[in-house]
């Protein structure tokens, strides 16, 4: 289980708190998105925001071309839409700790290959589809199950924690 808190302000704000077996194995400072109206790279014009909620990796890359910033990244994650995991370069590290993101979850290189090792030796098997606010999303009151990898995302924004 990976929580991510992007608030701005508190003990936990811009962390990312890896547990494993239940136990807290890390926990890192990131950079999530700076939550305001820009233009990328490619001159798509789009909110930088993060977004809050309870999710599962959708598709894991060791090596990704962003056609939206126009650049590499290693050891992505993706877990909605183009919003992912990843390694950012050592010209960044500085940010660790602070919203500087177009929306990603930044980490250091090392801390995003350990995480997506820890994703991918998960293996994918059968697990409960979830909406966003954690709640198993059912059809005929059964859960929805999907084969997915057996990690779960958690991004909120808690201040004070």
């Amino acid at each position: 289980v990976a929580i991510i808190n992007k608030a701005i302000e508190g003990d936990t704000a811009q962390k990312f708190i890896l547990y494993v077996g239940g136990e807290e194995r890390v926990r890192w400072n990131t950079s999530t998105g700076r939550e305001k109206w820009e233009v990328a790279k490619s001159g798509r014009k789009y909110k930088t925001t993060t977004p809050t909620g309870y999710y599962r990796p959708t598709l894991v890359k060791e090596n990704h071309y962003s056609q939206t910033w126009k650049t590499n990244l290693q050891w992505v994650v993706f877990f909605i839409g183009g919003v992912a995991t990843h390694a950012t370069s050592e010209d960044h590290y500085d940010e660790l700790g602070k919203r500087a993101s177009g929306g990603c979850v930044r980490l250091r290189l090392d801390q995003a290959d350990e995480f997506f090792d820890l994703v991918t030796d998960a293996d994918k098997r059968e697990v409960e589809s979830w909406a966003r606010d954690g709640t198993v999303i059912t059809k005929n009151g059964f859960p929805v199950i999907t084969t997915n990898w057996d990690t779960t995302i958690i991004v909120r924004n808690r201040e004070g924690e």
